[in-house]
C-alpha cells in the first residue's frame, strides 16, 4: 500500500512516498478481512528511511510471510519475515541482517540540506528581473549572439552575489559531507549480497531468493571491480544457515523445499525449467523431478510438451574451419523456464508452467500456456469422492473432449482451484469442452444422482 511518509527530521521530507505492507485474511465465511498493516521498519539497515516495506510470500499454514525493506537509495532489499503471534498480532523478525553488512561498519549521519540551492536570479528584484528579461529580449531579436549573451551577474550587485555565493558555499559543503555518506554505502554493497527485488520464495522455514555476489572465479574489470554472479540464496530461518546455487533464478519453492528454477539452455539459447533438490548444490533436470513424482505424468510431458528444434550451430567443416549449419534437436523440453509460484492448496503444492511458441519449431505442435501440475498428485480439491457408488466412467481425450460410456445428466469441470469452467446437462457421449490443455477435475452426474468425479488431463 503506498502512503506518505511522515515529517521525519532525519530526512528532512515530509512528502516522499513509501510502501507499506497489507495483508487481507480470509475468513471461514469466505468474505475477506478488513486490511491489515504488518509492523514495518522506521528505519533501513543504513540508518535511513527505507524506500518500501513488501510482503511478497506467505507460508501455507498462513503463520508467516516473507517479505523485502528496499534501502534509501533503492539498491539494496532486507530479507525479512513476520511471524503470527498468540493474539493473532505480527512481529517482523529481520534474516541474518549481518549479510547485508558483513564488516560491521559504522555509517555517519547523513547531513541534511537546511539551504536549498539557489540560482543567482532568483536574488534578483522586481526591477533588476524586468531589465534583465528585456536585455534578454533584445537578444533574441538582434540573432541570438552567443557572445553577446546577457549574464545575470551584470544586473544585481556586488551584495546580492555574495550573498548567493555564501549559500552555495553551504549547499556544496554539505554535498561534500553526503558525497562521503554514498562512498561508504557503496563500499560496503559491494561486500555483501546484492537480494534481487521481489523475487522472493517462502515456506515458512526457507527464505529462497535471487541475489548477485562476487564471483571468486571471476576476472576484475578494467576498473578493478570484481565481477558478480546470479545465485539462488536459500536461507533457513529457524537456524541461520544459508547456501547457494549458481547460474539460476528462483521461480518456487515447495513446502518441502524443492527450488523450481529457471536456467539458460546453452543450445536452445532460451530459459528452461529445472529444480534443485533441498541437499543438492546445483540444479537437475525438472523433467525428471516430474517423472519421478508420477511415470505417467512423465510421459505425458514426452508426448505433449517436447518437440524437434532446429536451429543454427557452428561445425568445423574442415581443420580450422568452421560454418554455421543447420541441426535440428529431437526431444526438446519447451518448458519456457517459468515454473511460476508454488501455490498450496490442502496438501497439494500446483506450480504454473508457461511454455513459449518458438518461431522455427513444427508449426502444428500445440502451444502450452499457463499450465497447473500438481507435484504430489493431489488435486486442489480435497476430499474428492462420489456420494454414490456410479458405473458411469469418463475419460478425458485431446482437444479438451470428454468421453462418457453410458446417459449422464449433467458433466461438471472445474480447474484445479475450484473454479467451474465448464458444465452442461444431458452430455453426449463425446463432449467437447473447448477447453484449453491442462488438468481439470471431472464430475459426471448419473441419472440416479451418482456421481463420478475424476481428474483429467486433456
Amino acid at each position: 500500500m503506498r502512503q506518505p511518509c511522515p515529517k521525519d527530521e532525519a530526512e528532512g521530507e515530509d512528502d516522499r512516498i513509501t510502501y507499506v505492507p497489507v495483508i487481507w485474511e480470509r475468513k471461514p465465511d469466505g468474505k475477506f478481512s478488513s486490511p491489515k498493516t504488518l509492523p514495518y521498519p522506521a528505519r533501513d539497515w543504513t540508518g535511513r528511511l527505507p524506500q518500501s516495506t513488501r510482503a511478497l510470500a506467505v507460508s501455507s499454514d498462513n503463520n508467516r510471510i516473507a517479505g523485502q525493506v528496499t534501502d534509501c537509495m533503492g539498491y539494496q532489499r532486507q530479507p525479512i519475515y513476520w511471524e503470527r503471534q498468540a493474539d493473532d498480532s505480527w512481529k517482523m523478525i529481520e534474516i541474518m541482517p549481518q549479510m547485508l553488512n558483513p564488516k560491521n561498519v559504522t555509517f555517519p549521519a547523513f547531513p541534511l540540506q537546511t539551504n536549498p540551492y539557489k540560482l543567482l536570479e532568483e536574488y534578483m528584484t522586481p526591477s533588476q528581473r524586468a531589465e534583465y528579461e528585456a536585455a534578454l529580449e533584445k537578444w533574441k531579436e538582434d540573432g541570438s549572439v552567443a557572445a553577446d549573451y546577457p549574464e545575470v551577474a551584470d544586473y544585481v550587485t556586488k551584495e546580492q552575489i555574495d550573498e548567493f555565493q555564501a549559500n552555495a558555499d553551504k549547499y556544496n559543503a554539505v554535498l561534500e559531507e553526503q558525497y562521503k555518506w554514498y562512498d561508504v554505502y557503496f563500499a560496503v554493497l559491494a561486500d555483501a549480497p546484492s537480494f534481487v527485488q521481489n523475487a522472493v520464495c517462502f515456506n515458512g522455514k526457507t527464505y529462497a531468493c535471487d541475489a548477485n555476489v562476487t564471483d571468486p572465479n571471476g576476472t576484475p574489470d578494467e576498473n578493478g571491480e570484481d565481477p558478480t554472479m546470479g545465485v539462488i540464496l536459500r536461507i533457513n530461518v529457524n537456524d541461520n544457515t544459508v547456501s547457494q546455487v549458481p547460474g539460476i533464478t528462483i521461480n518456487s519453492l515447495t513446502n518441502d523445499d524443492v527450488v523450481l528454477a529457471s536456467q539458460v539452455d546453452d543450445q536452445i539459447l532460451m530459459m528452461n525449467s529445472v529444480v534443485v533438490l533441498p541437499e543438492a548444490d546445483e540444479p537437475s533436470s525438472w523433467r525428471d523431478w516430474m517423472t519421478s513424482l508420477n511415470p505417467e505424468f512423465g510421459t505425458w510431458i514426452g508426448q505433449n510438451m517436447c518437440h524437434d528444434y532446429t536451429t543454427m550451430v557452428d561445425k568445423e567443416v574442415a581443420p580450422g574451419q568452421w560454418e554455421q549449419v543447420e541441426e535440428t534437436m529431437k526431444d526438446v523440453l519447451f518448458s519456457g523456464g517459468d515454473p511460476g509460484g508454488a501455490f498450496t492448496t490442502g496438501s497439494a503444492n500446483l506450480i504454473v508452467v508457461r511454455v513459449d511458441q518458438i518461431w522455427n519449431t513444427d508449426p502444428d505442435s500445440p502451444v502450452y500456456m499457463g499450465y497447473v501440475f500438481p507435484t504430489d498428485l493431489q488435486s486442489g480439491i480435497e476430499d474428492v469422492t462420489a456420494s454414490k457408488k456410479s458405473t458411469l466412467k469418463v475419460e478425458a481425450l485431446r482437444g479438451g473432449v470428454v468421453r462418457l460410456n453410458g446417459d449422464a445428466d449433467a458433466l461438471q469441470i472445474a480447474d484445479l482451484q475450484g473454479r467451474v469452467v465448464f458444465e452442461t446437462e444431458s452430455p453426449a457421449a463425446e463432449t467437447a469442452t473447448g477447453l484449453n490443455n491442462g488438468i481439470y477435475i471431472v464430475k459426471a452426474t448419473a441419472a440416479d444422482g451418482s456421481e463420478t468425479i475424476v481428474k483429467a488431463i486433456f
